[in-house]
């Protein structure tokens, strides 16, 4: 699965139909299903129009098929994803009783019935073992939702407060993420810890019985699991971050066939409602309405981010198979027709160690710091300095600037980026000061050569008319006047004096002609000087950095030390491995012959060994099939009636008697097998025995010749120090065991056939035994008699009272 816009994944699942019943439906292909009413309900002279036949088109249909084949097919592809950054939501929808905690959870006490989440977290937790250059952290959490309200599955293993498992809420994070404000998680470290948390939360479930289903979930339940993945290397900042929902929804129930009431009744009702809530919610999805009712619901609040989000969602729906339920199997398969149009865009959830990325930044800088100081003294400048200006700094930049400006023969040497930008901040300084001081001299000179008069005076206007200006009696100037020329007001010179506009437009002139005026012959404006003196130097002049050597005299010192060098002797020890392996070939042949036939001899036994524990298995579970088909006869038998013989003895079918002497037969290959394994057993333990014999036999032939051979005689000479093993006659005591290590031990052998189901088994024990713990303290318990009882009279104060 892309990170592409992809639909929501739909598999149904058919629960095997009960003894008598009636088959409602029949499986086109592997996608295909055509589900149909057996009965024929017509009457005469009535029309009857109810539809009769549906075919529907899904993922997959799976039948009659093992938790194996539904973990592989439906979860493990999500799961895989979910390692890799990817959010994923595995959903089970439909009736009560349909299988759907059995999909999820699976059968607590067999191994092999195990459900999608125990073997989800087998999947997780071998693939973390495998990898070398990630680092994964897991958390897990467990949530229920009962009567519109949320639980916290987990708060008895956890320090959690009264007040946070009761104001449990919905959070909604900046990239539209949902999750449980005030949820616990739980960070595991094996496969044996989160089966842990898993068989806890499973205990404190919400359930009840009905007509339907003895165990009936009467809550929805979502299983939590937080993954985040680091790099081993410590320069990678980027992690990534995702979680797998397993949402395992309690089943729409109808009241007439359950039969419930009180509180059962009740809890059917908030089920329905918020299931109702859950159809409209994919409703809108799949019709892309613009409002989408997330917050009808609890559910589909929290599940927002898996039903329209950044999610690879998939569906289970489970279903009856007998006709009786036809109408409920028809609403979970259009259920499930819907939940395909549902579009989901999974997304990488890839985020950056924002300490990592400093500390990685911090090394780049420092790595290029060095490597621009070593270009600096290739090219002979090793006194440039990359740091921030000092005053002193600034103050000789200053003093450049303006010889620079007084100075045409004068240049300014570049020398870094700084060292620039303190150049321009000086000139942008300059320009400042100059050019307020060139507005102050102009207004000066203005002000000295004319006088400024007020429209609003009329004597002052009067006077400059009656000394030739020509301005009309409101101050304005009168037209026919001469282009460049002024007018003359008293106080001033007497001649004409041309206007500022025009004299400084006549500066102006001049300077652009300064400008644009070739330079002569031989001679260079200071731009091109400032360029040549930054030329690169001639060949000549370069400093060679490819082609250094030293001096043969320089070559000749550097190779005396490596002459002087000690040579190894002839006589130094030789690795220990070396010298094991050397002597395996030598003296120590006939005893390493001796240990590879009982070595091949121990192996053939436990093959023989492992062969025959299954074939037991096998006929075990024969024995246990035979059984259940003798009695399912002995009950059809009695159901009919017995019928017994002149001796009273019942009469039996000859089916019913092949089935007894089969069982006979295989009772008596059960229990022959069963003493050729004690034996077989016994067998292995012996050649174990021998090999380590000869083990330890040839590792101590080896200790003494490899002394005699290069050790000293004061040197230790013991193998366990070097790894090769413990000498003859060490063995560690044993402690006496109790009743219950010889059971844990005797577990552990019976577990020797499925090495993987250990960490479930001993998840489940814990479980079991934090409870039996917890409802023996909590029981009353009767004391002996003479024993002192507490009231509260006779407890001590808390604080000492002083009476004055």
């Amino acid at each position: 699965m892309s990170a592409s816009n992809n639909k929501v994944k739909v598999y149904l699942r058919l629960k095997p139909i009960r003894s008598g019943g009636k088959k409602s439906y029949e499986i086109v292909d592997d996608k295909r299903i055509h589900v149909h009413r057996c009965g024929n309900d017509l009457q005469k002279s009535y029309v009857n129009n109810q539809i009769r036949d549906w075919e529907f088109t899904l993922n997959g249909i799976k039948e009659n098929v093992s938790q194996t084949e539904i973990y592989d097919d439906v979860a493990r592809p999500v799961v895989l994803q979910a390692m890799k950054g990817y959010n994923a939501t595995i959903l089970a929808y439909g009736q009560t009783g349909a299988g759907k905690t059995y999909t999820m959870t699976g059968a607590t006490e067999s191994y092999r019935q195990r459900g999608l989440i125990p073997r989800s977290l087998s999947e997780i937790f071998k693939a973390i073992d495998q990898s070398i250059d990630q680092n994964t952290t897991i958390r897990i959490s467990y949530v229920e939702i009962y009567n519109e309200s949320f639980f916290d599955l987990l708060s008895t293993v956890s320090d959690v407060s009264e007040y946070e498992r009761q104001n449990l809420h919905v959070t909604e994070e900046v990239d539209g993420s949902c999750y449980i404000k005030g949820l616990s998680d739980h960070i595991v470290n094996n496969e044996e810890e989160a089966l842990n948390l898993l068989f806890e939360g499973e205990t404190n479930r919400a359930i009840s019985s009905h007509v339907l289903n003895k165990n009936s979930s009467r809550s929805h339940c979502i299983f939590t699991i937080y993954l985040q993945t680091h790099s081993r290397t410590q320069s990678d900042p980027k992690y990534t971050v995702s979680k797998i929902n397993f949402v395992d929804l309690a089943g729409s129930e109808r009241l007439r066939k359950t039969k419930s009431e009180g509180r059962t009744q009740t809890e059917a009702v908030y089920i329905n409602k918020s299931l109702t809530f859950l159809e409209q919610t994919v409703l809108s999805l799949a019709d892309k309405k613009t409002h989408i009712p997330y917050r009808q619901s609890k559910l589909t609040h929290c599940l927002k981010d898996s039903l329209g989000g950044n999610s690879n969602t998939v569906m289970i729906g489970n279903v009856w198979s007998e006709e009786e339920h036809i109408e409920e199997t028809i609403s979970t398969i259009r259920f499930a027709t819907r939940m395909m149009k549902v579009h989901t865009v999974p997304v990488r959830r890839e985020h950056e160690d924002p300490t990592k990325l400093v500390k990685q930044m911090k090394t780049e800088i420092e790595h290029l710091k060095r490597e621009l100081a070593m270009h600096d003294t290739l090219v002979n400048r090793s006194h440039v300095t990359y740091e921030n200006l000092s005053e002193q700094q600034r103050g000789e930049i200053r003093e450049q600037v303006k010889n620079f400006l007084s100075d045409p023969q004068c240049e300014i040497d570049i020398v870094n980026i700084r060292q620039i930008k303190g150049v321009f901040e000086t000139f942008r300084d300059i320009y400042g000061i100059m050019s307020s001081e060139i507005e102050k001299n102009v207004e000066d000179k203005f002000r000295s050569r004319y006088t400024l008069l007020d429209k609003q005076d009329a004597a002052a206007i009067a006077q400059a008319q009656q000394a030739g200006v020509p301005i009309d009696d409101n101050g304005d100037y009168l037209v026919g006047e001469t282009d460049g020329s002024g007018y003359g007001i008293p106080g001033a010179s007497g001649k004409p004096v041309p206007s500022s506009a025009v004299n400084a437009k006549k500066k102006e002139s001049k300077k652009k002609e300064k400008r644009s005026s070739p330079t002569t012959k031989g001679q260079q404006s200071p731009e091109t000087k400032g360029r040549t003196t930054e030329q690169t130097p001639s060949p000549d002049k370069q400093p060679k950095t490819s082609s250094i050597a030293p001096p043969p005299e320089q070559e000749k010192k550097e190779q005396e030390p490596s002459q002087n060098t000690p040579v190894e002797k002839p006589s130094t020890p030789p690795p220990r491995s070396e010298a094991f392996e050397e002597f395996k070939k030598g003296l120590g042949s006939e005893i390493n012959r001796i240990l590879s036939e009982n070595k091949d001899i121990l192996g053939a036994k436990k093959r023989a060994y492992t062969t025959l524990a299954r074939q037991i298995n096998l006929t075990k579970s024969e024995i246990d099939s035979t059984k259940c088909k003798l009695n399912d006869m002995r009950d059809e038998r009695e159901s009919l009636g017995n019928q017994v013989d002149q001796n009273g003895a019942p009469i039996i079918s000859e089916e019913e008697y092949n089935e007894l002497n089969r069982l006979k037969g295989l009772k008596n290959s059960y229990k022959t097998d069963f003493e050729e394994l004690k034996n077989l057993k016994t067998e292995v333990a012996y050649c174990q025995k021998q090999v380590d014999l000869c083990r330890q036999k040839l590792i101590q032939e080896f200790d003494n010749w490899y002394a005699e051979s290069f050790l000293q005689p004061q040197e230790d000479v013991s193998s366990a120090k070097a790894g090769f093993g413990a000498k003859v006659g060490i063995q560690a005591k044993k402690d006496a065991e109790d009743e219950q290590e010889k059971f844990d031990r005797l577990q552990k052998e019976v577990l020797m056939n499925d090495p993987n189901s250990a960490a479930f088994y001993n998840a489940k024990m814990r479980v079991n035994r934090r409870k039996i713990y917890t409802s023996a303290s909590s029981q009353v318990q009767q004391q002996k008699p003479g024993t002192p009882v507490k009231y509260i009279r006779n407890k001590p104060p808390n604080l000492l009272q002083v009476q004055y």
